[in-house]
């Protein structure tokens, strides 16, 4: 079975007050939201026109924008960044300014960037800020006092001491706390593992005892019995990359690390769990992004660390594949399964070059599944899945193949045109390998 749809949930119309925001555009911005179109209509990664004008630094259509009612606090669903985390990273403290003014979170990091800058006016605001925390006040002095800069560090500190510590009214939802259950390890050798029992998560590091974790905010939690503690999750869709373990004045950070099952492991590990710790090993499958329950672990694989296409060095074999594709392949058993979009362009602009806009490529694609031998690199079989013209243009790093496809060794599932999920003659892998 091939259920594709590369298309992203917003509407197509949406995608004009997206490229008009990008662009600066505030006339056209300003007639789209005249006729209806809604402000915070979202890219399927929860992206609105607001994060693109603040990206850009367009500081007018960012307060057009807003005066139209959009959310700053918004999180996108990838990064779970707010609008003021894309404009802190390009350095539009204009546009942080703004946002902090219109009540926008994300104080604690603007008043970091408005120290290190000196940028005055973004420290003005980002201290005026209702959603300044006393932590991140303090964090802040800290870093003013190691700039030299005794008088701001005095400030800040003055400012940190009215700021009242509420009592946390964040409710984690029991059902998302399996996402952060695992095995961890810092570069130092140092562990941590964390379960999930009943509707609460716990922490053990190292031999110490093991201790609840009291949630603050999504990824965020307090450590239960550890005075000024704290344990905070990152990662990108729904990932865990990294948690950063804070006990007093120290941080300490570990990643995803595969180990073998003990019988000292918690009874309450999770299903989640359990496929991260289990090694990937060569006969094991790989059937979907970043591998088994999502970890991007591939621990007892051993794979090269180095190899030369010309010479031929750690290199099993080569094949050439038609299309442009940035999707992931996927392995079940001694198959390996791709997918491409076969266009009549195929340009992929590599490098750091800052412009970012869309390739005017929409001709008819060809999107189309490859089946590849494991071993030799042999084309298998393909099948055409759909054929037809993009809806939406594509970015000049990325292609109209992008998402990774998943199997779970019956069906290969993908995303492409929706026109697809009534096509005739699907087949099982089983059926198709043996063709």
């Amino acid at each position: 079975m091939l259920a594709l749809s590369l298309w992203p949930a917003a509407a197509q119309g949406a995608e004009e007050l997206h490229d008009a925001a990008r662009a600066g555009d505030q006339q056209r911005v300003s007639e789209l939201l005249r006729s209806g179109r809604a402000v915070d209509e979202a890219t399927r990664y929860g992206v609105t026109a607001l994060f693109f004008a603040c990206d850009r630094g367009h500081l007018e259509v960012v307060k057009l924008l807003l005066d139209a009612g959009a959310d700053p606090a918004r999180k996108d669903k990838f990064y779970g960044a707010t609008p003021i985390d894309w404009a802190l990273q390009n350095s539009h403290l204009q546009v942080a300014k703004l946002l902090l003014d219109r009540g926008s979170p994300g104080a604690d990091q603007a008043l970091t960037v408005a120290v290190r800058q000196g940028h005055s006016q973004l420290l003005e605001s980002a201290l005026a800020s209702r959603q300044l925390t006393r932590e991140g006040a303090l964090e802040a002095a800290e870093l003013a006092r190691a700039e030299k800069d005794e008088e701001l560090a005095a400030s800040i500190e003055s400012r940190a001491k009215t700021i009242d510590t509420p009592k946390t009214t964040y409710t984690a939802d029991p059902a998302g706390l399996k996402s952060y259950v695992g095995s961890y390890r810092s570069d130092q050798g140092a562990t941590a593992r964390v379960w999930q029992q009943e509707e609460r998560l716990h922490l053990q590091l190292g031999e110490q005892e093991a201790r609840a974790l009291l949630p603050l905010d999504e990824g965020f939690f307090e450590i239960s019995g550890m005075e000024n503690s704290r344990i905070r999750f990152g990662g990108r869709a729904g990932t865990v990359e990294r948690v950063a373990v804070q006990i007093s004045e120290e941080t300490t950070w570990f990643f995803p690390h595969a180990e073998e099952e003990s019988a000292a492991d918690p009874p309450s590990r999770s299903v989640v769990e359990t496929a991260r710790l289990k090694p990937i090993g060569p006969g094991r499958n790989w059937p979907s992004f970043r591998g088994p329950a999502a970890s991007g672990i591939g621990a007892g694989s051993a794979p090269p660390l180095e190899w030369d296409l010309e010479t031929g060095k750690n290199v099993l074999w080569k094949t050439p594949l038609p299309g442009l594709a940035t999707s992931s392949p996927i392995i079940w058993g001694d198959r390996i399964f791709v997918t491409t979009a076969i266009s009549p362009d195929t340009e992929l602009k590599t490098g750091l070059y800052g412009d970012v806009a869309p390739v005017e490529d929409l001709l008819e694609h060809e999107f189309v599944l490859i089946a590849l031998d494991r071993e030799r690199g042999r084309e298998l079989w393909r099948k055409t899945a759909f054929r037809g013209k993009p809806l939406v243009k594509r970015h000049p790093k990325a292609s109209q193949a992008n998402s990774t496809p998943a199997t779970d060794g019956r069906h290969v599932v993908g995303r492409g045109g929706e026109d697809l999920l009534h096509q005739r003659g699907r087949r099982s892998l089983r059926r198709q390998s043996r063709a």
